[in-house]
């Protein structure tokens, strides 16, 4: 089926235009605002210490372990090479939330020509669980950002059945690929997106296999990779797999629900989901390919999330998105505009940032607010050993590590030639009888003690 856009070129450019300035102002002001340079979490540290030693080889490393993907790292390290600072090591969080913004107004045409649709999308761009992980340096964003990039790639190409390229076809199967190796959790919706073009009318069989193609050259790559590393194709999401465990399904459907508008969807978004089930049930809803790939997408994806480790909100980004993404196109289609002017399209990219950061304005952080005296005292010993080998004692062992720049173990675990932080988490490591002037108080309950 091919769709047709009313707007002239130069009204299309403009569009876009505001619509990437709007992205970009809006999130950043999410970012930079409620954020500002919080300290990294542990899992953050993790991924921000695997990166900083794909730049220097000396760096120290813990708390990496095969059962992550190398993916993420990679963008971190992409990013460490302009700024290291804790902020900047979560840019992938607010770059992947630009990206799945644009490619969300690809993927819904509709938004493209009406203010509702884009409002409608708008809304999407709201979640909590998404908003919330622009301000991470985790995998969920950047991973539904590839989702979507690669699946509006081949989407476009589908929808204009006159002319499928097949360069685009096998980019949307490589970057659905950069998706896995980012987040190993997404693989059941790569795989749907990958298979999903394969049942395209209208469209040459040998193109049609195309994204596949892309993607199962990545998937080569990582098995190759996998039995380098395991002696098996399969061995490193195995063990991924036995790290994660397995949840209790019915506990995580009881807390998704107790969170429903908190953590997860949002008034907003439930909103355009609940009027796009009163369009279903009046069946006035059409949907396309791309649609239905997405509903599909998102089942997988949920089905994944609510059977593997314990339930954090964050692990929904991607079925709630899809979802919504949905739901959003079919109330465009059902009360769409068959021509925007202009002047609705700066209305609607302004109204988008205000709900964007309405949204995400009122999701509160869940980082500990103790972290930012336990990087205090680890950047007092980093400052003092001035670059020299040093070994730190402290539980929190990731995050002292990249704040410090020292080998970090257990206070249990190090001599008397270490640093010792003696925090909540570690307290009443340091005596009563060590000298005065080998202990330094950086807040309360933290103090950091000199070696000998």
């Amino acid at each position: 089926m091919s769709v047709t856009d009313p707007l002239d070129g130069r009204t299309k450019r403009s569009r876009w235009l505001l619509v990437v300035a709007a992205s970009v102002v809006a999130f950043g002001v999410w970012f930079l605002g409620a954020l500002g340079d919080a300290p990294l979490g542990w899992d953050e540290s993790v991924y921000a210490l695997r990166g900083r030693a794909h730049l220097d080889a000396t760096a120290p490393l813990t708390g990496w372990g095969l059962h992550r993907p190398p993916g993420l790292p990679v963008l971190s390290a992409l990013i460490q090479l302009v700024a290291g600072s804790d902020a900047a090591v979560r840019l992938v969080g607010l770059v992947g939330a630009i990206v799945t913004a644009v490619a969300s107004l690809t993927l819904v045409p509709r938004a493209r020509r009406s203010p509702v649709a884009a409002l409608a999308v708008a809304a999407v761009l709201t979640t909590p669980v998404l908003t919330r992980g622009i301000a991470t340096g985790l995998s969920g964003v950047p991973s539904l950002a590839l989702l979507l990039a690669g699946t509006a790639l081949w989407a476009s190409e589908v929808r204009d059945d006159d002319h499928v390229r097949a360069s685009r076809m096998i980019a949307g199967g490589l970057v659905l690929g950069l998706a896995f190796l980012v987040r190993y959790g997404v693989l059941l919706p790569v795989v749907v997106s990958a298979l999903a073009p394969m049942t395209a009318r209208g469209v040459a069989f040998p193109r049609r296999m195309l994204v596949a193609v892309g993607a199962g050259l990545v998937g080569i790559g990582h098995a190759v990779w996998s039995i380098d590393q395991t002696g098996t194709p399969t061995g490193v999401l195995s063990n991924a797999r036995r790290i994660a465990g397995t949840a209790d399904p019915g506990a995580t459907i009881t807390a998704i629900l107790e969170q429903l508008t908190s953590a997860l969807i949002g008034w907003p978004a439930l909103v355009i989901v609940v009027t796009a089930l009163v369009v279903v049930a009046a069946r006035r809803a059409r949907l396309d390919l791309v649609d239905v790939t997405l509903l599909v997408m998102a089942v997988a994806a949920f089905a994944a999330s609510i059977t593997s480790d314990e339930y954090e909100a964050r692990f929904f980004v991607v079925p709630v998105t899809m979802l919504t993404l949905v739901a959003a196109s079919i109330v465009g289609e059902a009360v769409c505009q068959h021509l925007a002017t202009r002047a609705a399209v700066l209305g609607t990219a302004t109204l988008s940032a205000v709900l964007i950061v309405l949204g995400a304005l009122i999701a509160p952080t869940s980082l500990d607010p103790r972290f930012a005296d336990l990087r205090e005292a680890a950047r007092l010993i980093a400052t003092e050993v001035e670059g020299a080998p040093c070994v730190v004692g402290s539980s929190r062992v990731p995050q002292v590590t990249w704040w410090s720049g020292c080998e970090v173990r257990p206070p249990s675990d190090v001599g008397v030639d270490a640093w010792l932080i003696e925090s909540p988490w570690n307290p009443d490591v340091i005596g009563t009888n060590v000298a005065p002037d080998r202990v330094i108080d950086v807040a309360p309950d933290f103090r950091v003690q000199r070696p000998r």
